[in-house]
């Protein structure tokens, strides 16, 4: 997936969580060369629905999002 993609397929999916009022969600980035890492953390900075978000501390490849 490029950075692109991934920024849209994760707006999309907070929109899902949030219209299905889940407090809490998982995304998947993996942790190969940190771009969709970062691309994924930096769209999650701008959205207003999100309140925080921190690294798994079990799965370095997964962002927990509080909503």
């Amino acid at each position: 997936m490029t950075t692109d993609e991934a920024t849209a397929a994760v707006a999309d999916f907070l929109n899902e969580a949030l219209l299905a009022s889940l407090d809490e969600v998982r995304i998947v980035h993996g942790r190969s060369g940190g771009r969709l890492k970062a691309a994924v953390h930096a769209t999650l900075r701008e959205l207003s629905s999100v309140r925080s978000f921190r690294i798994d501390p079990r799965n370095a490849a997964v962002t927990i999002v509080t909503l």
